[in-house]
């Protein structure tokens, strides 16, 4: 390509390269001019290689065949003690703060497909953890201590945490927030087997009172919250996950369509319950 009419130096489309976490530029003719790097694109689908993984071995990790792109993380009871689940076992995709892109004061959409295979059992009560957890995907602050911003666990909780097998409750999905002086959680409905589900989300990311998170399963409205959805000071990044309570059983969660945009239209082609409410700055 030519840059302007009085200069007759031929310059090199550069190719932008992303593999796992690293942006290489390639020249591929001649020398191009010092530029800045252009921002990232505001509307993006993850796919496989954009991941890093974090499991007991590579091979817990695969593309599963039920779409192009549908991701399978799979674990196998033993897989504990993979970065940080000490007696929790793990096979979890993890996006970096950059590519997950939650600033202070950021607008979000984000939408992901979720599959719990046919044969997927829930994590039964059992006396070591009330409730029992399977935790699917969260937004992950990065403190060193504390929970996760908002994660989907799938559970069996139960009323009483001294006696939790006589007092289990029916198995639910519930979502949990944890946020700068903020903790909430909300049960979505019983855990959905056999067939894809779709979750769509609209955050503001703040410490403070602006933020907000709207949640949609399947096109239905499950969460319209305001306040806090950062720790201060502090950022957050994406994990499709399959992380749980050890039940002596294999587990596989197959993860799609993880996308991320500044407008609804951007990440999903459901129609949304109540969409177009309007959030108060504060």
């Amino acid at each position: 390509m030519s840059i302007g009419t009085d200069l007759d130096a031929k310059f090199a489309m550069i190719e932008a390269v992303v593999w796992g976490h690293e942006l290489r530029l390639r020249a591929l003719e001649g020398h191009a001019p010092p530029g800045p790097i252009p921002p990232p694109p505001e509307a993006v689908t993850f796919t496989f290689n954009d991941y890093s993984k974090q499991a007991a071995s590579a091979d817990r990790i695969y593309l599963s065949g039920h779409t192009a792109t549908s991701i399978c993380c799979q674990t196998y009871p033993g897989d504990d003690n993979i970065y940080g689940s000490g007696t929790a076992e793990r096979a979890d995709l993890c996006l970096t703060v950059e590519q997950t892109g939650a600033l202070e004061g950021g607008d979000q959409w984000w939408a992901q497909s979720i599959l719990l295979p046919s044969d997927y059992q829930i994590p039964p009560a059992c006396p070591d953890y009330c409730p029992s957890w399977h935790l699917l995907c969260d937004f992950h602050h990065t403190g060193s201590t504390g929970q996760a911003n908002l994660q989907l666990k799938a559970m069996t909780p139960s009323s009483d945490s001294g006696n939790p097998v006589g007092t289990a409750l029916p198995p639910c999905m519930r979502f949990e927030l944890n946020a700068q002086g903020a903790n909430q959680s909300w049960d979505i409905g019983p855990p959905i087997i056999g067939r894809w589900f779709e979750l769509v989300y609209h955050v503001r990311w703040s410490s403070g009172p602006s933020g907000f998170w709207d949640i949609w399963l399947n096109g239905e409205k499950k969460i319209g919250y305001q306040g806090p959805t950062l720790y201060a000071g502090q950022g957050t990044y994406f994990k499709p996950a399959n992380y749980h309570v050890p039940y002596n059983v294999p587990v596989a969660v197959i993860h799609d369509n993880v996308r991320r945009g500044v407008k609804q239209s951007q990440v999903t082609r459901t129609h949304l319950q109540d969409s177009h409410h309007h959030h108060p700055h504060h």
